[in-house]
């Protein structure tokens, strides 16, 4: 009996000294997935794959853990390591349909992808994630009602969610109810050209406030929202060329290249007068490849009105994407000619200067600098400036512009990268990488991203 109990008292403090070798790799672990959501949670994506690769590698083959690395994989467009994370953690039922769902992302199949986020809702009633996910694909078919449901119980378990607010907010004011988006709207940030909207105190169901709350969720990239705004202007007020040039637009906007230049060719025949249906006609072409249709079309906009500055830079960024430069230039100056104290059609004469690397060292610089002290608190003009005095080797200069273009705007993958490339060059490969890095967090796909992607290669 007493031997039988010091086996117990043995196995016991055994049990209790396993215990305490455990306990500090599982908070180490702990430490990690929290570090890792919070990067994710601000969108330091590739933070966030380190920090979670770290846990995996204490305790591989988590579900869990699977799960966060391939969403956060599929975020970095690395599809192959993605679909291999999720199809492990699909392994797991507790997973399962969000790993699926995951898996469709990375295939890019969003049919698929927005029937197996619903699928995870069901197994998962109280997931703010899950709930974002789901809304967000309903917003992107625009299927408003069935998004109401998903966005309130979105908001309710996450409050202080500025894209749970924002989305309930555009759901308010589809519904007619510009006091209830106005209380909601306190707080967040991106929304702040609704709350100007708001302000002027049209009746909701005015084609004035339909037209001015369209162009406002348009100004903040919320184009499937101010159609249905632009669509009920059209029909309160069916004369109106702002609302039908606005609805077309929206049109292309949502990929209808067809019914959108139906609809501002009609309104340029029927409103010859009127410039916005020549602009957005303009706009149309240009993003088709068009250059010399849409150079015609903004051509149009300026015999109307010919002290349009923003006219002439939409004139000039057609001839610069045709690369007739000597045009373009002649163009973008013209801007600044007409309005000398306007800092954007300076700092688009720089970023012109900058990106085709025409007489940077002198004119380039000096755009910058004046697009500077126009716009001293816009992060592109500092960028700008810092790029034209790197690309005219002023290496002190220009580091202390990006790093102001930094401090205000860490998520420019232009910056970053423009940052990534200075570090590189003086001789700082972890500050190189780290810069480089942060464009493929905040913008996986385009430009920048294959440029990072090439300086990372040579760093590596």
């Amino acid at each position: 009996m007493v031997r039988a109990l010091w086996r117990i008292v043995a196995l016991l403090a055994i049990l209790a000294a396993l215990t305490l070798a455990l306990r500090e790799p599982f908070a180490d672990v702990a430490a990690l997935v929290a570090d890792g959501d919070a990067h994710a949670q601000a969108g330091e994506w590739t933070l966030a794959q380190a920090a979670y690769e770290q846990a995996l590698a204490a305790l591989p083959g988590r579900a869990a853990l699977l799960l966060r690395l391939g969403i956060v994989q599929v975020a970095l467009h690395s599809r192959d390591a993605a679909r291999q994370s999720l199809a492990q953690a699909a392994a797991a039922p507790w997973t399962r349909a969000r790993a699926l769902a995951g898996l469709a992302e990375a295939e890019e199949d969003t049919y698929r992808a927005a029937r197996l986020w619903a699928e995870a809702l069901r197994t998962g009633r109280n997931d703010a994630q899950v709930l974002g996910r789901y809304a967000e694909y309903l917003w992107q078919r625009g299927d408003w009602e069935q998004a109401r449901a998903i966005v309130d119980r979105w908001l309710s378990i996450a409050a202080e969610d500025e894209q749970a607010r924002l989305h309930a907010v555009i759901l308010l004011l589809l519904g007619g109810d510009p006091d209830g988006a106005a209380t909601l709207l306190r707080g967040v940030g991106a929304a702040s050209p609704l709350m100007a909207a708001l302000s002027v105190g049209d009746a909701p169901a005015s084609a004035d406030f339909c037209l001015r709350v369209g162009v406002a969720l348009l100004s903040i990239g919320e184009h499937q929202a101010a159609r249905v705004l632009f669509a009920r202007a059209r029909n309160l007020a069916p004369d109106s060329p702002v609302a039908q040039s606005y609805y077309a637009y929206c049109l292309h906007l949502a990929g209808d290249e067809a019914g959108a230049l139906g609809l501002l060719r009609d309104a340029a025949a029927h409103w010859p007068a009127y410039p916005l249906a020549w602009y957005f006609l303009g706009e149309v072409e240009r993003d088709a490849g068009r250059f010399a249709a849409a150079r015609g079309h903004y051509a149009r906009l300026l015999a109307l009105d010919p002290g349009n500055a923003a006219a002439c830079v939409a004139l000039a960024d057609a001839y610069a994407a045709d690369n007739l430069f000597a045009d373009a230039e002649a163009w973008y100056v013209r801007a600044t000619e007409l309005s000398p104290q306007e800092g954007r059609f300076w700092l688009a004469l720089a970023q012109f200067y900058v990106e085709h690397l025409a007489g940077v060292a002198g004119k380039g610089v000096a755009a910058a600098r004046k697009a500077v002290s126009l716009l001293p608190g816009d992060p592109a003009a500092h960028d700008a400036l810092g790029w034209a005095l790197f690309l005219s080797g002023d290496m002190a200069a220009a580091r202390e512009s990006l790093e102001i273009a930094l401090r205000l705007d860490g998520d420019s993958p232009s910056v970053q990268y423009h940052a990534g490339s200075l570090y590189y060059a003086l001789g700082d490969r972890a500050r190189a990488a780290y810069h480089l890095a942060r464009v493929l967090d905040v913008q996986p796909d385009g430009r920048y991203a294959a440029l990072a992607r090439d300086l990372l290669r040579v760093l590596k």
